[in-house]
């Protein structure tokens, strides 16, 4: 992407705040007001697509009947898509990794491209102010170009960027908040426009230049303009050139990806895919890095760190699998019996298994002997007590059960002993 990822989370907290957010409030489809249409997953404006794009976009993450539901919104925009919400809005439910792998995988290099062709100039922009021309894009259509007052800040983008005037960029995005001045329910939409303009400055300010931008090819429809109110989400970091590290407290979508490539790869200490940095966060980054032969530059997030993310993930392994973490053959190859000495669980779990083959062997056999021969002379009270209770029920019923809890401690005992082996080869425990 050409976008830095201070831009990617500013679109993605503005459109939805955070993925707490999302799981509790826009799984469902909603309709954001004014211009839109029914919007699902990270901003997805249904109204201003068409049934083939919906369904090349989405068909490797939904089931077919939601894509068909999804069809039925394209082409719908304003009070129409307000009145077929209700019709929609239960028959369609994307999950936050779709919604993020669509955001990621379609939605950002569509817009990319988008403001690549609409914006002359824009290919020499640093990342992050890039970034902001997309985030303008995907809120308000390709609307560099119309005519009219509404979009007299959208042109004047367009001619400054062209002619290079990067730095007045920032005041023609503030200067843009007139054209939803007194309205109620507009917050998130000004707030976007504050923390796009802010991210300008920070990347402008930290601009270096790059030599031999790539241009990205390929033609790409423009759509219409899609004004829509956003919530109002937490507040978006702003210093985001390409070596600036998230900040720690804060989600960031660039962290779960990592964390996410990084457990695909068997690197389990980075823990939970939360976007948050932490320190398993950085174990699990510095692992990967030494494991490449690189500086694990105490697990920060670097340019040589993205590289080698991206290598690894086109990488084979002899047997035709996607390379994973190196494991020793030691562990690799381990037994219950080499890590009963290392690890409390898997020699507790022995005594375990030890005890049910002393509690159910003598049960079954027990039960065996009395339904093939009958009661036999015992010792005064032997079982009385329980054979008065139940009346005629046959005693060998009793041992079969002791003997089928015993089988199932032991069953239990066994796959959480193979579980705690398997972990330990694959690397998820030491």
């Amino acid at each position: 992407m050409r976008s830095s990822r201070a831009a990617v989370d500013l679109i993605v907290a503005q459109e939805v705040s955070s993925k707490e957010v999302y799981e509790k409030r826009y799984q469902r489809p909603e309709w954001p007001k004014n211009v839109s249409g029914i919007t699902v997953g990270i901003g997805y404006d249904i109204g201003y697509s068409t049934p083939d794009r919906v369904l090349s976009d989405w068909k490797d993450f939904l089931d077919p009947s939601m894509i068909r539901a999804m069809q039925r919104c394209c082409g719908v925009t304003g009070m129409s898509a307000h009145d077929l919400l209700p019709q929609v809005k239960h028959q369609i439910l994307v999950p936050w990794d779709a919604a993020m792998a669509v955001f990621i995988k379609k939605d950002m290099p569509k817009w990319e491209a988008i403001v690549l062709k609409a914006v002359p100039g824009s290919e020499k922009l640093p990342a992050g102010c890039f970034g902001v021309l997309t985030s303008l894009a995907y809120n308000r259509g390709a609307s560099f170009s119309k005519t009219g007052d509404r979009y007299k800040e959208m042109r004047d983008i367009r001619l400054h960027v062209a002619t290079g005037q990067w730095d007045v960029v920032p005041d023609d995005i503030r200067s843009m908040k007139r054209i939803w001045a007194g309205q109620a329910g507009v917050e998130g939409l000004l707030k976007r426009r504050e923390a796009e303009a802010d991210l300008w400055e920070a990347s402008l300010a930290a601009y270096h230049p790059l030599p031999d931008d790539e241009e990205l090819p390929g033609k790409i429809d423009t759509g219409d303009e899609r004004d829509d109110v956003t919530p109002v989400g937490n507040e978006v970091p702003v210093d985001g050139e390409l070596n600036v590290q998230p900040t720690k407290a804060a989600y960031s979508l660039e962290v779960e990806l990592i964390q996410r490539t990084l457990i695909d790869m068997k690197y389990f200490e980075v823990g939970d895919p939360d976007g948050l940095i932490g320190g398993k966060f950085v174990a699990g980054v510095a692992a990967f890095m030494t494991d490449r032969g690189k500086d694990p530059n105490k697990g920060k997030i670097t340019a040589e760190l993205r590289a080698e993310l991206d290598i690894a993930k086109k990488e084979k392994l002899a047997n035709g699998q996607p390379w994973s973490r190196p494991i020793a053959p030691s562990r690799a190859n381990a037994t219950t019996t080499d890590l009963a000495p290392k690890i409390a669980s898997v020699n507790l779990l022995w005594y375990q298994q030890v005890g049910a083959w002393i509690l159910g062997v003598p049960s079954f056999l027990a039960a065996g002997f009395k339904a093939v021969f009958g009661d036999q002379p015992t010792p005064q009270g032997y079982v009385q007590a329980v054979k008065d209770f139940f009346g005629t029920l046959p005693t060998e019923f009793y041992w079969l059960g002791v003997a089928g809890l015993a089988l199932w401690i032991f069953v239990s005992a066994k796959k959480a002993q193979d579980a705690t082996v398997k972990d330990y080869q694959s690397g998820k425990i030491n």
